[in-house]
């Protein structure tokens, strides 16, 4: 997934886990940053620092948010082998709490709905393809994507989230079976 990643830190103090907000109230937050965010692009950028020949295979909007990740992209040396749409660009709201404690408030928006015809097999010259966690339609395109890479002899790692895991094991055997490299968070 590709996203547009807002930061809220704002103090608000943790208890017992939970941090909470109070209904119809404006809060102020101590600070906000924005960045790029989705497994795919973590992954894409993770790999690009470590010198390696990265491409991101996804699906972003073509408004704002959009530009944004294609810019990053670029700057990173990652090669965007996907699509652009109407559709709205994936985007997370992360809140932290006092304790440093996450909680992420996420629209995948595009993330969620790329197609197999409209990935450009041609342009994807690899040894591995790296799988992060994907909903909806690009779920089934990922499992579309494990034949073709079987095909072609190009190994498959694989990062699932908490809501595929939680599903099942039959909900993503298909990555298991067929991956090199299994990363749990």
């Amino acid at each position: 997934s590709g996203l547009v990643d807002a930061f809220i830190y704002t103090g608000v103090k943790e208890e017992k886990g939970i941090i909470s907000f109070p209904a119809g109230t404006k809060i102020r937050v101590h600070e906000i940053d924005f960045g790029i965010g989705g497994g795919g692009i973590n992954t894409a950028i993770a790999f690009a620092d470590l010198g390696l020949k990265t491409g991101f295979i996804g699906k972003i909007g073509d408004g704002n948010n959009g530009d944004i990740i294609l810019r990053e992209l670029k700057n990173n040396k990652i090669d965007f082998l996907g699509i652009r749409t109407k559709a709205h660009t994936g985007y997370s709201i992360v809140l932290e709490s006092d304790k440093k404690n996450r909680t992420i408030l996420t629209y995948k928006g595009a993330s969620d709905s790329l197609d197999y015809r409209e990935i450009d097999l041609k342009k994807i010259n690899t040894k591995w393809i790296h799988f992060t966690s994907m909903g909806d339609g690009s779920f089934e395109t990922q499992k579309r994507l494990i034949d073709y890479a079987v095909r072609n002899k190009i190994k498959i790692s694989f990062n699932p989230s908490s809501y595929q895991t939680s599903k099942g094991i039959q909900h993503i055997k298909k990555f298991i079976e067929n991956c090199y490299f299994l990363s749990m968070n």
